[in-house]
């Protein structure tokens, strides 16, 4: 979790740690969470993911776009709105940053307070939904984008998500050039699109991060901590049967879709797992 976070996509972080490490408990997480050494943020891609409290600059602000370009690949389908809003990216973001700020100065808000007062706020910014609501509301990439600023975390209490203002990080150089060393240790050797997917940033984005003074390029555009040089070969060295490597759908170091291009054995291997499915 401290390497590269735990996604909690509809509370699925309780399961895969409880995957990884030996006699984890839903109540000991919640125990974590409820100390604040826990911390449920918007990280990578826009997702929920669970965090240890020191790293929460690294796992926020470390993840998100940088700059008009890397942000557009972000927003995707929502830019033809943004475009008609006379907005830039980067002005849209820090418009929408300053009226959550706002909202949130008088306590914590539950979503439909939150993204009311987005919307209310900036409403040329807000178009009709494309999902199952079917109302004019703040554009759900834009609203992950503030929370991936580090402006907020997210509680439940009672069931419902409550979103809490938090003391925003500033140093983004710093807590990319973090990211990057936890990411490439984790997952390198790997190239700038694999960073880029993983991250939810543009490729030119993630080709200017991963080329730092903490890295080196190997086996054609592929980078590695230069700690880690002889970690991999000494990995290169063993016998196939000495390690595996577990690959997940978006494995950030080879695609799913490369070692398994039949979709329908991709569905029988890669299959969801409820929470519930242990206790």
């Amino acid at each position: 979790m401290g390497a590269v976070g735990i996604r909690d996509v509809q509370g699925s972080g309780v399961l895969a740690v409880h995957a990884r490490v030996e006699d984890v408990t839903p109540g000991g997480l919640s125990a974590l969470r409820a100390d604040g050494t826990l911390l449920e943020v918007i990280s990578a891609r826009g997702t929920d993911t669970l965090v240890p409290a020191r790293d929460l600059a690294v796992f926020t602000l470390g993840t998100l776009p940088a700059g008009e370009e890397s942000l557009r690949s972000r927003l995707g389908p929502f830019l033809p709105v943004l475009d008609r809003s006379g907005h830039t990216a980067v002005s849209a973001l820090e418009a929408a940053k300053q009226v959550a700020r706002e909202a949130l100065s008088d306590g914590p808000l539950d979503i439909g307070g939150l993204s009311g007062a987005l919307t209310a706020g900036l409403p040329t910014l807000s178009p009709m939904c494309r999902g199952r609501c079917r109302v004019e509301h703040i554009d759900q990439g834009l609203f992950d984008l503030v929370g991936g600023s580090g402006l907020w975390r997210k509680e439940r209490h009672d069931g419902v998500s409550v979103y809490i203002a938090m003391k925003e990080p500033t140093d983004a150089d710093g807590t990319r050039r973090q990211l990057v060393r936890r990411y490439l240790h984790c997952y390198g050797p790997s190239t700038p699109a694999h960073f880029a997917a993983w991250c939810g940033i543009s490729t030119a984005d993630a080709a200017r991060s991963l080329a730092s003074p903490d890295t080196v390029e190997v086996d054609g555009h592929r980078f590695v901590l230069t700690d880690d040089i002889e970690r991999s070969h000494r990995l290169r060295r063993q016998p196939a049967s000495a390690y595996c490597r577990h690959v997940t759908p978006t494995s950030s170091t080879e695609t799913a879709r490369r070692w398994c291009p039949d979709r329908e054995w991709q569905r029988k291997i890669w299959r969801a797992t409820p929470t519930e499915a242990w206790s």
